[in-house]
């Protein structure tokens, strides 16, 4: 977090974040996200000529990727990135019957890409999201992708698999209390620190979520 004041009116204040540049026109006491800055901004400053003028810089961290050789490995079919302005990371993939693609791992970018999404936005107290993307297999089209977590901490997709209906699991792990849970073998959080269990059916709604204590 880097705090600066306008010299000229030191009540209106700016916030770079790990989400971006936000305003305070009234000391801090309220917040709204000043332009299109999503990732992660090191800094604020003003030009001492012209204070309305503000700089910034957005720190693109680590970003996942997925790409798809040909049977023999000797040829690119196509490769993308999977991610937004903050550092994403790609931990496990399966493919479907039809060969499509089935991503989780952990996502800190506010601008990851959603698409028919069960959650569409990370909230801002959470510092990384799980995430599930589904690719087109023949050409890596977005056709499914959501963020999974609480309101709070940090939620992770470690692993991901596709039964023969095209039913979607992921496990991971969460610090987040506020986990949601349906038709679950452990419906609140045992511990600090817990594994998840996640089930979508095929279309992608939510089957069932239990919560696995782990410490």
């Amino acid at each position: 977090l880097h705090l600066v004041a306008v010299p000229t009116t030191p009540t209106t204040v700016y916030a770079g974040t790990r989400d971006g540049v936000f305003k305070s026109a009234d000391a801090g006491a309220n917040w709204q996200a000043s332009g299109d800055t999503n990732g992660y901004s090191a800094f604020v400053a003003f030009n001492p000529q012209d204070t309305a003028m503000v700089y910034t810089g957005v720190n693109d961290g680590n970003d996942g990727f997925v790409a798809k050789l040909n049977a023999a490995g000797s040829a690119l079919m196509y490769s993308t990135f999977l991610g937004g302005r903050n550092v994403d990371l790609v931990n496990d993939l399966s493919l479907d019957g039809a060969g499509n693609l089935y991503v989780t791992g952990i996502t800190d970018s506010s601008s990851f890409p959603t698409l028919r999404a069960f959650q569409a936005n990370k909230p801002r107290p959470v510092y990384d999201n799980a995430f599930l993307t589904k690719l087109d297999g023949a050409n890596g089209t977005l056709l499914f992708s959501t963020y999974f977590g609480g309101g709070v901490e940090a939620t992770g997709g470690q692993s991901v698999a596709v039964n023969a209906r095209g039913d979607v699991c992921v496990g991971g792990w969460t610090t987040a209390p506020d986990l949601p849970t349906k038709d679950a073998l452990q419906a609140t959080a045992p511990g600090v620190s817990n594994g998840f269990l996640l089930k979508f059916g095929a279309p992608r709604m939510l089957l069932a979520l239990g919560l696995i204590g782990l410490f």
